[in-house]
This record gives C-alpha cells, structure tokens and sequence, in this order.
C-alpha cells in the first residue's frame, strides 16, 4: 500500500499553538508532509503511536490531514483526509454561505470543525482569527472573545469579505447565558455544529438577529455538509432503509412508530478511511460513500436526525431513542439544550438520565421547570413511573472543545 511520511503534532490549549498547527496544515495542503493533529487528551490515548518528535507514515498517499474522531460514542479513530477532500469541503461551504470568507477559530484545530475554519480563510486568501481560550486555555466566553469577534469582523471589512465563525451548540448556550448573544450578530453567518439546537435557543438567537446554520457532519465527511437540513453543493444524501420500531409516544395517543434508516453520504469531502484500521474502514467507506451511525429520515425535503443507532436504549424491553427524547424536551421554551445519558440498570436493562440547561431570567424556578419537564417527559416517553425524572443543571461540564462532558455530567448527576 502506498504512503507518505507522517508528522504528528500534539496542540496544546491556547493561540499560539493553534497557530502553530494551522500553519503545518497549510504547508501539508501546499505539498508537504501530511500533519496528525491530536488534542492532549488523544495523544495520551494512542499509546501506540511513535513519540511526538517523530514521523510515521499515513495509509494513502494523497492525506494532508489527519485527525482523530471526537470519541464521544467509542474509541477514537484516525481519519485520513486528502488535499483534494478537505479543498471540496471548503469550496462547498463556501458556496452554501456568502462566498470565501475570514472565520474566527474558537473550537480547538485538533477537530474537524477547527482545522476546516483555517481552510476555509486561507482559500479566501487570508488567516484565521482565533481565539486565545481556544481548546479550553480560558473559560468560554470572556472578555478575549468579544475582542477577537471584534478583530474579525474588523479585519473582513478591511478586506471587503463576509465574516463567519463555526461554534459548538454549548458555546452558543454560554453566550446566551452571559447576556452575548448579539456578539453571534456580528457574523454574516454563524455555523453550529456537533448537535441540533434546542428550540428556545435558536429562538433566542433569532430574537438577537443572529444568522444561525445549523450544520450536520462529521470528522468522515470533512466537518458539516449538511445545512438547516439541505446537502451542500457536491454532496449527496439517501437512507439505508431499516425500520426502527422507538418509542416516539404511545401508540395509545395515535402517534405512530418513526420509520428511519441510517444516513449514506457521498460526494467530494469523503475521508479516504482510517488510519491503521482497514477493517474499520471497509465497514463504512463503499463505493465512494460514507454510511454513518446516525439515524435520519427525509420530511418536507429536508433532513431530519432522529438519533443514532447505538443511542438507541431498550428500557424494560421497549426501544427509546435518546436523541428524541433530547428534541420532544428541547420544544420547551424555557430550555436552552437538553441532554439525555444512557445508564445500565438491573431491573430495567437501561434508563434515561435527562439533564436540562434553563433559558437564562426564564419564568420558571429550577424545581418548577424539573417538574414541567418531568411531566412532559412521563406523557412522551413510556418510562417506570419512578425513573421519570429530569434534573436541571445550569452550567454543565464542558470538554475543552466546548461540547458537553457527557461523561462528568453523569458523575455529578450519581453525586
């Protein structure tokens, strides 16, 4: 098989290594050697790769980039992404957006969503502003934040350009909560990924005029290629047909079960696999196509996620997506995100943990909007009348990326 020589780089938090980093992956896109990016955390977990001062090799010849999966549903994989895949993916956005832009860097460069901002201003013809808290250096937002939004858009009016920057949905929550919101305004469009909003967020955001995609993607496909539900330009995406009876109501109440398949996607931002693991790789790379785990459906010519095939619990027999349950909780308008955990139980098999983030000076108390949400949840959702429980949690633990600390979040939900 042919390769290529390989520098792996660990990013520690903050600018300047970030910096660092962007300008190595620039230089791989330009010819030179390929680049693994991995956070600190991925770095302690690839126990088997050489050590940081030295060079390995990748799987495919053409890998510019390789960077490792969030992990936030198993271990995580080295995915190889090509020159040409990684220009195609920022050459499709660009085109779903307002053109070629300067983006502000604020989700660590170590993920796909980071690595593709660069990307994106270097095609523009510039560099990235980034953030100096990125990947977890200081607490997400703080005064550094507004001053860096401010030197983007500063800095993409100079050069006659749109502004834009790519967050995760928790970033988006935090700056609600701190009273920022109008910040996001300052961007001609603000990508948010990693997870679908809840309602009362984008609704606050709408109400501070904010220009919010939401996106759906992942590391495999070159960061989002799906927005508001549409494919980008160049991507295309079917159903794998299966029908997953779960549980989305009673049947009692005439709401049927949901008929969904698993998302296929195809087009020019494919990674070329994983890196090291062929088997992995013929599992999920056919024909020039990308089948993920999640679950989805088409509705109104829009795509709509409706889970994952492993989120997928069974609770005294009976199928309950978490992702569902996470959206039915989410419509309330006094909920900025909800998050629902997986957890074994002997008598139940497994039992939802929900979590819910409040509206910040909402109407409700925090018992008050447990107990609506508690009985929102007990009429949705057939769960032993003892497990109907929703907690509200204000400020959740957050990963260096910004994403929820899933596993933290169930640690303190047990304390």
């Amino acid at each position: 098989m042919e390769s290529q020589q390989l520098t792996r780089l660990v990013v520690p938090p903050g600018a300047a290594a970030a910096r660092d980093a962007i300008a190595r992956l620039a230089a791989a896109m330009s010819g030179d050697s390929a680049v693994l990016l991995l956070d600190e955390r991925n770095a302690a977990a690839a126990t088997h790769e050489p050590k940081p001062t030295e060079s390995t090799v990748t799987d495919s010849p053409d890998t510019a980039l390789v960077i490792a999966t969030s992990g936030s549903t198993g271990t995580p994989r080295q995915v190889e992404l090509s020159r040409q895949a990684l220009t195609a993916a920022a050459e499709a956005s660009q085109a779903a957006l307002m053109g070629p832009g300067l983006w502000l860097t604020a989700v660590p460069v170590t993920s796909i969503a980071g690595a593709v901002t660069a990307l994106r201003s270097h095609l523009a013809g510039t560099d990235p502003e980034i953030w100096p808290g990125i990947a977890g250096a200081r607490r997400f937002p703080d005064d550094s934040f507004r001053t860096a939004v401010h030197a983007a858009r500063h800095r993409a009016d100079q050069l006659g350009l749109p502004c834009y920057t790519s967050l995760v949905p928790t970033q988006v929550m935090r700056l609600v909560q701190a009273g920022a919101a109008d910040l996001l305004a300052t961007f001609d469009t603000v990508l948010v990924g990693g997870a679908v909003l809840a309602t009362g967020l984008r609704e606050q955001l709408l109400a501070a005029q904010v220009r919010v995609v939401n996106t759906y993607g992942c590391t495999e496909t070159g960061a989002g290629v799906v927005y508001d539900g549409l494919p980008i330009p160049g991507v295309t995406v079917d159903i794998v047909t299966e029908l997953h009876n779960v549980d989305g109501g009673h049947p009692a109440d005439g709401q049927p079960s949901v008929a969904t398949g698993r998302v296929r996607i195809s087009g020019p931002t494919l990674a070329s696999g994983y890196r090291g693991n062929p088997s992995a790789t013929a599992a999920s790379f056919h024909d020039g196509k990308y089948l993920t785990d999640d679950l989805g459906y088409w509705q109104d010519g829009r795509l709509h996620l409706s889970g994952r095939s492993d989120d997928i619990i069974k609770t005294g027999g009976r199928k309950l997506s978490l992702l569902q349950i996470s959206a039915e909780l989410g419509e309330h308008p006094q909920v900025l995100e909800v998050i629902a955990l997986p957890r074994e139980d002997p008598e139940w098999g497994t039992l939802p943990v929900v979590i819910a983030v409040p509206v910040p000076g909402g109407d409700l108390s925090d018992d008050q909007l447990a107990a609506e949400l508690t009985e929102l949840l007990a009429s949705q959702f057939r769960l032993p009348t003892a497990h109907r429980r929703v907690t509200v949690m204000t400020d959740p633990p957050l990963l260096a990326g910004g994403k929820v600390d899933r596993a933290a979040v169930l640690r303190d939900w047990q304390d």
